[in-house]
């Protein structure tokens, strides 16, 4: 078995990788339903633990469909992450008509340059998830 717990601030990633967890999501905000942390704390965490940190990569809660300027925040934020040693990140984005934006994705996930992607929940929202 392999236990990924989501954490939504630095006390709360501190608990889960002094846990059994194999790796946590990194994020903040819980009631946004999660949006992309502060990079120093992901900072004091890679260099404190071991465990893999995947990082959230979503500039504001609501809904997966993101403006310009916040798709390019989420380029930007992938390869700040990725240089403060993110082991992995977690993102979706969907189009207006609740689909998945594959052009989109597709770039977030070059530019984590092999890194593991992880899409999450806005999956639940697209009428067709295969």
């Amino acid at each position: 078995m392999f236990l990924e717990i989501a954490t939504f601030d630095i006390t709360s990633a501190e608990i889960a990788l002094n846990s059994v967890a194999d790796r946590i999501e990194f994020c903040a905000n819980i009631n946004t339903g999660g949006i992309t942390p502060d990079l120093e704390e992901l900072r004091y965490l890679k260099d404190k633990y071991s465990q893999p940190i995947h990082v959230m990569i979503r500039p504001v809660g609501g809904g997966f469909l993101y403006t310009d300027s916040e798709f390019k925040q989420m380029q930007k934020d992938i390869v700040e992450f990725s240089k403060a040693n993110a082991d992995g990140f977690v993102f979706g984005i969907l189009d207006e008509n609740q689909e998945i934006d594959m052009e989109k994705n597709r770039l977030l996930v070059d530019l984590a340059n092999g890194k593991p992607c992880v899409f999450h929940r806005a999956i639940d929202r697209t009428k067709n998830i295969f």
